[in-house]
């Protein structure tokens, strides 16, 4: 947490998802004092009972773990899937503050890209895409400035997870080559080819099976397999379209580019290449890699380096 030095006190940060809530408890030296990992958190205009234990056992296993209490945290730095508009903001941050136990005017309540971003690099321009339960992704010309990109997803960014479905249909009836991966996921949901129309028609197919099929994906990916390389292809050409739109924004063409979430770093290295050398094709100076530091992290370093709590981040 580089130029926190000269500060005091202690920073929480959380970053909630769908699937997970991190938090960490760290000294303005970046010595970090505690860790955590529970269950999803993410926000609703109004809270659910889930997400609402989540972050108050964050807090309590955080405190416990480094000896002090809610009371002792100098401010919250907290990104959670579901905030993402004005109108909803003052419930969201009023809830977040119950659940924490720590006042409104202490937290820094945002969409989770944002921490992503302020964890992912110390370079003043740079963009995140974050593809994880969800699609996250923003940008900054500068510290202080983050934008987020396409957080309602209205722009539909190219997911292996959704799209092999009708691409296997479409291999079932002869509108696409047929590979071996047709059969490897027809038997990954254990799905008769005759009843694959009905089962992805009435969404009988279970999201805890689909949310891990990457993992079949890319090792088809790897191994050759034509409709693998086909979906591979678009992902990175869909990823590399928005680092680009977002370098664009920043004004720099030297903008780092993170790429991080549960897909893409479930990807082969082979796949990071590609969208790098899709992003280079049009701004060559720009470096693409992996975040520095995850986003719970960069929620405490949010925290640190902001002092307006209690402020929706300003959103393209």
């Amino acid at each position: 947490m580089a130029g926190m030095e000269r500060m005091t006190g202690l920073y929480l940060g959380v970053d909630g998802g769908g699937s997970k809530t991190a938090g960490v408890l760290a000294e303005a030296s970046g010595q970090v004092l505690a860790r955590v990992r529970l269950g999803g958190s993410a926000i609703l205009a109004q809270m659910p009972p889930r997400s609402r234990e989540a972050l108050a056992g964050t807090v309590r296993s955080l405190c416990r773990q480094a000896g002090v209490r809610p009371g002792d945290i100098t401010r919250a730095g907290v990104g959670l899937n579901g905030i993402d508009f004005g109108c909803e903001f003052p419930g969201q941050l009023r809830q977040v503050s119950a659940a924490l136990g720590i006042p409104a005017r202490r937290i820094i309540l945002v969409n989770d890209a944002i921490p992503a971003l302020w964890g992912a690099t110390d370079e003043p321009a740079a963009a995140l895409i974050q593809h994880g339960s969800g699609w996250t992704a923003a940008w900054r010309r500068r510290p202080g400035g983050e934008r987020l990109f396409d957080h309602l997803a209205a722009g539909h960014p190219f997911d292996i997870r959704y799209e092999v479905l009708p691409l296997v249909s479409r291999m079932l009836d002869g509108r696409a080559e047929r590979t071996a991966l047709a059969d490897r996921v027809l038997g990954y949901f254990r799905v008769p080819a005759r009843r694959w129309p009905e089962a992805v028609f009435r969404g009988a197919l279970p999201w805890s099976r689909q949310k891990l099929i990457p993992t079949l994906i890319w090792r088809a990916y790897l191994a050759g397999d034509r409709g693998a390389l086909w979906l591979a292809r678009r992902a990175a050409a869909d990823y590399a379209a928005a680092a680009c739109a977002m370098i664009r924004k920043t004004g720099s063409p030297r903008a780092f580019v993170g790429l991080g979430g549960g897909v893409i770093n479930g990807a082969p290295e082979r796949f990071r290449r590609l969208v790098a050398r899709l992003v280079h094709e049009r701004f060559p100076r720009a470096p693409v890699g992996r975040p520095a530091r995850p986003p719970e992290i960069g929620a405490a370093v949010m925290a640190m380096s902001t002092g307006r709590p209690g402020v929706l981040r300003p959103r393209e």
